[in-house]
């Protein structure tokens, strides 16, 4: 059950760039309150997103627990390459996890979604 009111608050703050295939969202510190979760939920919120939106080439989600964290999948691996430059994240597969120094979770998502762009 906590995990569907989790995607409940994620599923709506999706963005789709349908030009760049570019689909990117946040979960922040009230939707995990009032959901009664947690960060361990991610993995699933992600692979929901990737089953939903499957003809999309980059997904891009973060979320704020006691730090901004974020996941990136590309089906481009050069662009999860130059994005690990960048944010000096873990690769694995077709994903990057990582942290961000940012304590606004949309002022981390507006700086993050300008540099994939530059990457696209």
């Amino acid at each position: 059950l906590e995990f569907l009111q989790l995607w409940g608050k994620t599923l709506p703050n999706l963005l789709l760039e349908e030009q760049s295939q570019l689909l990117y969202g946040a979960i922040n510190q009230q939707d995990f309150n009032s959901t009664e979760t947690n960060p361990e939920y991610i993995p699933q919120i992600f692979e929901e997103i990737r089953k939903m939106f499957p003809q999309v080439k980059t997904i891009v989600l973060l979320w704020q627990h006691s730090k901004i964290e974020g996941e990136i999948f590309s089906k481009n691996p050069e662009t999860l390459v130059k994005m690990n430059r960048k944010l000096k994240g873990l690769l694995r597969k077709n994903t990057l996890l990582f942290s961000i120094d940012e304590k606004n979770l949309n002022k981390a998502k507006n700086q993050l979604v300008k540099l994939i762009k530059d990457e696209l």
